[in-house]
């Protein structure tokens, strides 16, 4: 009797068995990865070719080794993860310095190494654990570069912060440098103008005391003298607040018409003298514009005294003519032609740059510092336009500049240059006997300023300091108070804010007499309470007609 079964699918099943076996150990026997097998009493079982290469050991070197009693492992505290997969709850990752020496009773290659190790259960059919697969790495390269890496990001941010604080330090030394040659400017302007305001002053004294033909062309010679240098004081003031960034453009309405009269009314005398021709043109501009008027007209005056002065002969014409506009701005281009000695080609370029001017020999024929130009630039330049120009040697120059001004504004009031000793009439007609304070610690200064007034009618009392001023403020009462700023003992500023807490002085006119021109100059007088602000040299004509403007609205009905 036989018996036959048939075994095909067993036989198929075994062979599909065996295949998968040797694909799987094939897999783990050419992975790069390190694969160790360990059975549950920690003996390992079987490792592949890249663990031994990575260990540098054979798998017959473990014989006498546990997994479980490696001290390395215990020392890191992974053990416990270990143990976890050991139990078959969970896979454990860990990274470590492994020292391969350390080893207990495997005798390897010598040397540390940064492993990373994923322990995982592997069970079997029941469920039950029957190994765990240890899969490793050799991470030491990784993580030497990490941590090269990480030098290196220490080291950037120790280079970042170290050149932070140089580029602080750099700033505050810059801003430092920056108030001090404020500051020194400052100073050097009230230095300056105190004693001109003098050499002004008592020249003005002078000569209405009268004098000889003579003597009054050599005092021409000091007031023109005088006059130039303080247009060189206001040009390296004017040219260095600029090029700070401290310098701020008004906005007040505009007249062209009035700009160009003023303009010519400056330079009246002075090209009929020369016997040349001036004329004015403006194209189709908008009556009133809204803009820097003191500005353009410096700038217009700069261009327009540089042609009388460089013109020997024959004409200068002024032109305003609108390049460009929409409803809210126009672009004007404010041009000066004149038929003088004209300029060199080469020397075109460096004309506007601040102390530059044709060539050496302009200097010493015509005078002046090269600043003019450069400040008529930098005024374009603010207004949102530029500036330039085009000559032919003797021939004749053409000096441009535009401005971008906006469109609107009321009547452009106050443009037009006062009559010459209108001011000066006024006051003695409407005002004669009107008590004033002058408050002034420069004797010379508080002398002629004293002598100003009287020449007017006016009837001046002197104080020295602001504390003295307060306490006649105090006891009497005064039309209006000329205050000086830097005095002993008590300053303008501190003695206008005492002055406005008195009864009856809240709304006295008190205008600063004072050296310090700079525009916060001027707002810090205005913040003080003060009314008004007259820089030094004090012009007597500047000087009545501010006088003549406060005292009339103290009392309208004059």
């Amino acid at each position: 009797m036989a018996v036959m079964h048939d075994i095909t699918e067993r036989k198929a099943m075994e062979r599909q068995l065996r295949d998968s076996e040797l694909r799987l150990r094939t897999l783990i026997e050419q992975s790069p990865l390190a694969i160790q097998i360990v059975d549950p009493g920690g003996r390992t079982t079987s490792v592949n070719q890249a663990w031994q290469k990575l260990w540098g050991v054979p798998l017959d070197a473990l014989a006498g080794y546990n997994l479980l009693e490696d001290r390395q492992l215990h020392d890191k505290g992974l053990m416990p993860g270990i143990r976890a997969a050991f139990a078959g709850s969970s896979a454990a990752t860990s990274v470590i310095e492994y020292d391969r020496a350390g080893t207990p009773g495997v005798a390897g290659q010598a040397g540390k190494l940064y492993v990373r190790t994923i322990a995982f259960p592997s069970k079997g059919s029941d469920g039950r654990l029957s190994e765990v697969v240890l899969v490793q790495e050799d991470v030491t390269a990784m993580h030497q570069a990490e941590r090269e890496l990480e030098r290196h990001r220490h080291h950037l941010e120790r280079l970042v912060e170290e050149r932070t604080q140089e580029l602080s330090q750099a700033k505050v030394a810059a801003e430092a440098a920056s108030v001090a040659k404020s500051a020194f400017l400052a100073n050097m302007s009230h230095e300056i103008r105190t004693p001109l305001n003098a050499i002004t002053g008592m020249a003005h004294v002078i000569r209405r005391a009268g004098l000889t033909p003579l003597q009054a062309e050599h005092m021409g010679k000091l007031e023109a003298a005088g006059k130039h240098l303080l247009g060189i004081i206001d040009a390296v003031l004017e040219l260095s607040k600029i090029e700070a960034g401290k310098f701020a453009l008004d906005e007040t309405p505009v007249s062209i018409g009035a700009l160009l009269a003023n303009i010519t009314a400056m330079l009246h005398e002075q090209v009929q003298a020369k016997g040349l021709a001036l004329s004015t043109e403006i194209g189709q501009v908008p009556a009133t514009l809204l803009g820097d008027a003191t500005r353009l007209q410096q700038a217009l005056l700069n261009y327009a005294t540089n042609a009388v002065k460089f013109t020997h002969h024959g004409h200068i014409a002024l032109r305003v003519v609108c390049v460009e506009q929409d409803e809210h701005a126009v672009l004007l281009r404010f041009e000066v032609q004149d038929s003088g000695i004209g300029i060199e080609r080469e020397a075109l370029g460096r004309l506007f740059g601040a102390f530059e001017q044709a060539d050496s020999s302009t200097t010493r024929k015509y005078g002046g510092t090269g600043l003019g130009l450069a400040i008529t630039r930098k005024f374009a330049q603010l207004m949102g336009g530029d500036a330039g120009a085009t000559s032919t040697p003797g021939v004749g120059s053409t000096f441009w500049f535009t401005a971008r001004l906006k469109k609107g504004g009321g009547p452009a009031a106050g443009e037009r240059a006062p009559v010459p000793g209108q001011a000066e009439q006024a006051l003695a007609a409407y005002h004669r006997g009107t008590r004033v304070l002058l408050v002034e610690d420069e004797p010379i200064n508080q002398e002629i300023t004293q002598m100003s007034l009287e020449d007017v009618g006016l009837q001046p009392s002197t104080a020295g300091n602001g504390l003295q001023a307060l306490r006649m403020a105090e006891t009497d009462d005064y039309a209006l108070i000329l205050m000086d700023v830097q005095m002993p003992e008590m300053d303008g500023f501190e003695a206008a804010r005492a002055i406005r807490k008195l009864p009856g002085h809240l709304h006295t006119p008190i205008v600063a007499m004072t050296a310090n021109a700079f525009e916060e100059d001027r707002q810090a007088c205005l913040a003080a309470g003060m009314n008004d602000f007259v820089p030094k040299p004090v012009a007597p004509e500047r000087l009545y007609q501010t006088l003549l403007h406060w005292l009339q609205r103290r009392a309208p009905g004059a």
